[in-house]
């Protein structure tokens, strides 16, 4: 049996980070050790918890996505991120990959899918869908 992911939600709307922690909070192989609502929080929550995999939203007031995945690739390497959007124009998924993340894909998934893609941005695989 694998240990679940320990998975930070960012987003900067509580309603998107309620959802996500509500919809897999049921899920035995996932456990969602925070949340911040911009990039600094983020930031700052992964330098005290133990964290495998970011849900990062792209645009979040004050430090944006991008912003924070590019920190996060170049200070915490062993931290994956999972980038979560709602913006299919190609340059916001360029630069979200480009910045270190592993991952993109729509708001608008399922849940089976999201928890496929935090797999395998846990394991250090890219998961790339149709954002």
């Amino acid at each position: 049996m694998h240990l679940p992911v320990r998975l930070l939600i960012a987003d900067d709307h509580p309603f998107i980070r309620d959802a996500l922690r509500l919809l897999l909070s049921g899920q035995p192989e996932v456990l969602v050790v925070g949340e911040a609502e911009n990039g600094w929080q983020t930031i700052e929550l992964v330098q005290g918890l133990l964290v495998d995999v970011v849900l990062m939203d792209i645009q979040m007031p004050e430090l944006d996505g991008i912003q924070a995945t590019r920190h996060l690739s170049k200070y915490f390497p062993q931290i994956k991120v999972l980038a979560l959007t709602l913006h299919d124009e190609p340059y916001y998924i360029q630069d979200i990959l480009a910045a270190g993340a592993l991952g993109c894909m729509p708001k608008v998934i399922n849940t089976k899918t999201l928890i496929q893609a935090i797999h395998t941005v846990a394991d250090g695989q890219p998961f790339i869908y149709q954002c």
